[in-house]
């Protein structure tokens, strides 16, 4: 079994377990803002925000509307965070887990090691100091940034691009038997799951190595729908798996000593 390095999963767990003292711990609940002046807001504005900002930025709002969130549960302190709109999007939520595995073995940030086409002053000095409100699926899956990966041949960190590039699952957890794909996991912050929506996991089982992702067994928490599986069906001619140059091959053998 490979996994993502510890650092990321660190960041995984932390949006899967937003700490907002008591023992209360909150799943984030998902987030995009749609306003093209989103790059210059904040991060949590954005739906970018890390585990830490989001949290700082809910209380900050419960004392502003004189909210006493120590007398919340769980429940209603994600009602709160819906009702604001503070949550993740699905490439802020891939970007804040892979940075710090960019940083170890580039010694660069995510946001500096992406290449692209645009390089107006105006959008320089915002992906200098707001580097993930400026990245989306496209920018992360784009050819200049990520290759194509066969099925077979997926590692832990791989994108997975779905419903036509507007979304993005990222692999965390690869299994295998010998060299034979058995499953692997994901994570994705993610609209469809009603009450549900936001960060969430799944996994998907092997059925058929050779084949595509469409013949193989997705597993995801609602009893009755695939929300990632639905995505990987929409458009599917645009959709793929993809590793990002920035995490390159001397990255994967680097992975099992990064703590």
């Amino acid at each position: 079994m490979s996994a993502l390095p510890e650092l990321c999963q660190k960041v995984m767990n932390a949006y899967e377990s937003l700490d907002f003292g008591l023992g209360r711990h909150v799943v984030s609940p998902y987030y995009m803002n749609a306003d093209k002046r989103k790059r210059a807001a904040s991060a949590v504005e954005s739906g970018k925000g890390s585990p830490e900002e989001i949290v700082e930025e809910l209380k900050l709002r419960a004392l502003i509307k004189k909210i006493d969130l120590a007398k919340l549960s769980r429940e209603e302190i994600r009602q709160l965070m819906t009702d604001e709109r503070i949550g993740i999007d699905c490439s802020g939520l891939v970007s804040h887990i892979l940075d710090p595995w960019v940083k170890e073995t580039s010694h660069s940030a995510l946001g500096r090691s992406l290449l692209r086409t645009q390089r107006s002053l105006k959008r320089k000095l915002l992906l200098r100091f707001r580097p993930f409100q400026n990245i989306d699926v496209t920018l992360l899956t784009s050819p200049e940034n990520a290759q194509s990966v066969m099925l077979t041949d997926v590692k832990p960190g791989d994108l997975i691009r779905t419903r036509g590039g507007k979304h993005v699952l990222l692999i965390d957890e690869v299994e295998k038997d010998m060299e034979n794909l058995i499953s692997f996991s994901f994570i994705h912050s993610s609209d469809r799951f009603g009450n549900a929506s936001g960060v969430q996991r799944g996994r998907v089982v092997i059925l058929k190595p050779e084949a595509s992702l469409y013949e193989q067994h997705w597993q995801e928490s609602l009893p009755d729908q695939k929300p990632a599986y639905e995505g990987w069906l929409e458009e599917r001619e645009k959709n793929g798996i993809l590793r990002l140059n920035a995490i390159n091959e001397k990255s994967q053998i680097q992975s099992s000593k990064f703590k």
